[in-house]
């Protein structure tokens, strides 16, 4: 577990995929991105990392950019053969996850997806699907530009591992992810921002029991061992 300040050791850090998905989520959140769309943009940005792309430094940078675009709505138009994908501007992140299933969905049908995306901030992001399109048994190709890309798709064998489900995941899980301490660990005091302020209400409602104000303990296990000297005012 690196979530400790005395795991500050050296300059690099091998972070691993869990603590990535904890702490990206939470700063996804406080940034104001949607709930439901968060497991996808934090995937996307954990592949991101993995793979040497904006990763780290792009999620410290973008965070509070990416939450207020993920309000914006995606356009769609199919004209002819040609599907385009129209991201009003969004973070390629927040437009990865959406981009891929149009472009499953198309090659399910047709044999092989092309899938046309403009206005795309920070395209060359959209990177992350072509490791993320091995969980729908596929493989991606995708050709960035400044704010726009191509994503060509095939459907290939369903993944039958967690090495073919995704690669890059596979890697990070087993290696880590280097990633610069001093980086690692703004990253993680910008996630305590979605974390509820240390209080005594706080903390009479936190784990599986809940204290009143009066003092009557709700929900508690007979095997629990909750130390209630905690709950006093903070110093």
């Amino acid at each position: 577990m690196l979530s400790d300040a005395t795991a500050r050791s050296s300059a690099t850090l091998q972070v691993a995929v869990r603590e990535m998905r904890l702490i990206f989520e939470r700063i996804l959140l406080a940034a104001g991105v949607p709930e439901g769309l968060v497991p996808a943009v934090r995937e996307c940005a954990v592949a991101s990392a993995a793979v040497g792309l904006g990763g780290f430094e792009m999620l410290c940078e973008e965070h509070e950019r990416i939450g207020a675009e993920s309000k914006r709505a995606l356009q769609l138009d199919q004209t002819g053969t040609t599907t385009t994908l129209d991201a009003q501007g969004q973070h390629a992140w927040l437009v990865a996850p959406a981009a891929l299933d149009i472009a499953v969905d198309i090659a399910a049908i047709a044999g092989a997806g092309h899938l046309e995306l403009r206005n795309v901030r920070c395209a060359r992001e959209l990177g992350v699907m072509e490791g993320l399109a091995h969980r729908h048994g596929a493989r991606a190709t995708v050709t960035a530009g400044t704010d726009h890309a191509t994503v060509s798709l095939t459907i290939h064998r369903p993944p039958q591992s967690l090495q073919t489900w995704d690669p890059v995941l596979h890697r990070a899980v087993h290696s880590g992810v280097a990633v610069d301490s001093d980086l690692w660990w703004e990253l993680h005091r910008m996630s305590a921002r979605a974390l509820a302020p240390d209080s005594v209400a706080s903390r009479r409602h936190a784990g599986p029991v809940i204290v009143t104000d009066e003092g009557r303990i709700i929900g508690r296990p007979v095997d629990d061992d909750t130390d209630f000297t905690l709950l006093r005012h903070p110093a």
